[in-house]
């Protein structure tokens, strides 16, 4: 015989377990938003005098030699990106990383194959800048041999110390805002493949890219905001 015990525990059972299944639960709310990544495109092919690039088929803008894009926002993850004109050897799959603000250079192909180089410039929620200095960095996307060198000179004094290699990227440097002469040299000589008069403010940051050939390099500057 069931004690009167159990069969309370049992009956207390079935009313919590009836009202569990009567309770009201939400089935709407705040959707929670889709990881996003910041992304640019610069165009850092000689060959190219003009490029539409492209992500996920979608139409992006048209990129001149040397010039870049502004920064767009997408959805995190891998995404397709393509030159027109171009053909598959044009196209390549990239992360987009999330909550990330980054670059993509468009080089020239290598074996047959486009050359996308991606950095990254900071999180999207972190401070542009420093205070009271500015942010500067030097990229090597040129084909000079030897590497290339590069010096701050002006309210601070700043340069590399050995030549960049091909994509050789240094970290950021903080140095006083005002005017510098950037000087960029080929790893090993002394007369200068690039003197660029440049300026740079406090609580922001710059990239300055050499792209081309040694005998005919050039200077991308960049807003890294």
């Amino acid at each position: 015989m069931v004690s009167k015990v159990i069969r309370a525990v049992i009956g207390i059972g079935v009313i919590a377990a009836f009202m569990a299944g009567c309770a009201d639960v939400p089935s709407t709310g705040p959707t929670p938003p889709d990881p996003q990544s910041q992304m640019r495109f610069v165009n850092a092919d000689p060959g190219l005098p003009n490029v539409t690039v492209s992500v996920d088929n979608a139409a992006r803008g048209t990129l001149a030699y040397q010039a870049g894009s502004s920064y767009g926002e997408y959805p995190a993850g891998s995404r397709k990106v393509s030159l027109s004109p171009g053909t598959a050897a044009d196209t390549a799959r990239i992360a987009f990383t999330t909550d990330r603000r980054s670059t993509i250079f468009i080089l020239p192909q290598v074996s047959g194959a486009r050359d996308f180089f991606k950095v990254n410039e900071r999180f999207v929620y972190t401070a542009p800048g420093v205070a009271t200095r500015a942010l500067v960095r030097v990229i090597n996307l040129s084909d000079v041999a030897t590497g290339v060198g590069a010096g701050f000179l002006g309210p601070d004094t700043v340069g590399t110390s050995a030549a960049l290699a091909f994509k050789g990227t240094t970290p950021y440097a903080e140095i006083e805002g005002g005017a510098y002469v950037l000087t960029l040299t080929a790893g090993g000589q002394t007369t200068p493949l690039i003197t660029a008069n440049i300026n740079v403010a406090v609580n922001k940051r710059y990239t300055f890219a050499v792209v081309g050939t040694a005998a005919a390099a050039a200077l991308v500057s960049l807003i890294d905001d």
